[in-house]
């Protein structure tokens, strides 16, 4: 398989319906409706991207996907970004947080509103899956990303959204002072205040349903 190289090159994996401009989106299923011109679309699984030459890629964008798979393949799946990505080049992850969706259906709220009806469809639709992406195979919490992207050669800081079920990692590639990879990262957890607020914010509204 050949993709049309885009400087700086950018793979939007798990893209879904949501294609980017600029960027090489990548689903196993194709979107709903005609790709629009000069948008990139490549019908592949997102576990086997063999094809991208290593150390190529800019930057990676994965919203909602990570837990479509099992725990068992998630050591593989970042192994396999951390292989296409040029040394520095950035990992941008979102997904619902298990810890703050117990904690708000515990106390009756839903993203920092009380209300009881329908709060267990909305609970369940987050765990399991919805109509349209069913299938949730895995829980993220913030102290399962830190411990994965740990051991997976990566720097990274970990956000978790302030009033709703969301939870983020920006994570950099790198090398040890040796030139050598390494498994040690800085990874903290910290709230989306002002000073973090700036990554990207606008794609925060994808995990409210």
């Amino acid at each position: 398989m050949q993709i049309k190289i885009t400087i700086p090159l950018k793979l939007h994996l798990g893209c879904g319906d949501i294609l980017l401009k600029d960027w090489v989106n990548i689903d196993m299923t194709k979107p709903r409706f005609d790709i629009p011109e000069g948008i990139i679309f490549l019908d592949s699984d997102i576990r086997d991207l063999s094809f991208i030459p290593s150390e190529s890629v800019d930057e990676i964008l994965i919203i909602n996907v990570l837990e479509h798979f099992p725990m068992s393949e998630h050591d593989l799946l970042l192994y396999n970004w951390w292989r296409m990505l040029k040394l520095n080049g950035r990992v941008r992850l979102v997904g619902p947080n298990f810890e703050s969706m117990t904690s708000s259906y515990l106390k009756g709220e839903i993203f920092g509103r009380n209300i009881k009806t329908e709060l267990w469809d909305v609970f369940q639709s987050v765990l399991f899956g919805i109509k349209q992406m069913p299938g949730h195979m895995s829980l993220l919490t913030p102290w399962y990303l830190e411990k994965l992207f740990n051991r997976t050669l990566f720097d990274s800081k970990i956000l978790v959204q302030q009033n709703g079920w969301g939870i983020a990692v920006e994570a950099h590639k790198k090398l040890d002072s040796c030139g050598c990879t390494t498994r040690k990262i800085n990874a903290k957890i910290e709230d989306d205040d002002d000073e973090v607020s700036g990554l990207w914010p606008e794609n925060w509204e994808i995990l409210k349903l």
